[in-house]
């Protein structure tokens, strides 16, 4: 990400980027009883793609790539520095399966999703190292999301049905915010090129409030949140958002989606949980 001065916004704030924890046995999410924008036990992730906190960088827009597989190995997909979303198009024979690795760290969340002319090429998704089957290649599902159990790489494929057909391949690695130990906000600065997204993801508790603000020097940069859990918006871009403040009704993680509708832009998103 861009670090750059906040004269027109506020002075000295940082960002941090951290997880939340698993358990393997039920598969629900862990945390302390009582929980707040406070410590939770975990080392920050280095990923491909995923900015470094502190770091300058210069952002690429995403581009949709077509890829094909060279005598069925699978094909590695990566992200550029500043990226929290990759596309990949592509065709594909009916009966036939393509395959692509993608990597995250230990309690990274995951999204996958991938669109087809007939609706018929689906999923399956595991584990390259421990063999960790996340979505079973019978399953039929054309979308999956949740936090991967363990640091690897992981195998996406897709299975075409009887027919030829295109396809549209979404991966989306949002960067998870924690606030510093004791403290109940935190603003994190960043660009996000024309007419693409940036994805953050959070966890916070029923019964608090909270508040998500984007500041950017045109306005042109908008705000889309919602509940992972309920998939309730809260916000939406498409409705010119910029700014959510309420009393939250669920405990869940939150998506927050840093939206350009316009050039390439600077931004600083202010969020506050109490």
């Amino acid at each position: 990400m861009r670090i750059f001065a906040r004269a027109v916004f506020v002075v000295g704030l940082t960002s941090l980027v951290y997880g939340c924890t698993l358990n393997r046995s039920n598969q629900s999410l862990v945390f302390p009883p009582t929980l707040s924008p406070g410590p939770i036990q975990y080392t920050p992730p280095v990923v491909s793609g995923l900015p470094t906190p502190g770091k300058t960088v210069t952002p690429t827009p995403p581009q949709a790539a077509t890829i094909q597989p060279v005598d069925g190995a699978p094909r590695r997909i990566d992200f550029t520095a500043g990226e929290t979303f990759s596309e990949t198009t592509g065709n594909i024979r009916k009966g036939e399966s393509i395959s692509f690795l993608v990597s995250a760290q230990e309690d990274q969340w995951l999204m996958v999703d991938v669109g087809s002319r007939n609706l018929d090429v689906h999923l399956g998704i595991k584990g390259v190292f421990d063999h960790t089957v996340l979505v079973p290649e019978s399953s039929q599902l054309t979308t999956w999301q949740g936090l991967v159990p363990a640091t690897q790489d992981y195998e996406i494929t897709l299975n075409a049905g009887g027919e030829d057909s295109n396809y549209n391949l979404g991966i989306t690695i949002p960067e998870i915010i924690k606030f510093a130990p004791g403290a109940i906000s935190a603003a994190i600065q960043g660009s996000v090129a024309a007419h693409q997204n940036v994805h953050y993801i959070l966890y916070a508790l029923a019964g608090q409030t909270m508040s998500v603000k984007i500041h950017s020097i045109d306005n042109d940069v908008l705000l889309t949140l919602y509940g992972i859990d309920d998939g309730q918006p809260l916000a939406r871009a498409a409705a010119g958002a910029t700014e959510w403040n309420g009393i939250l009704s669920r405990s869940q993680y939150f998506m927050i989606i840093v939206v350009s509708s316009g050039n390439s832009s600077q931004f600083l998103l202010d969020i506050t949980i109490q």
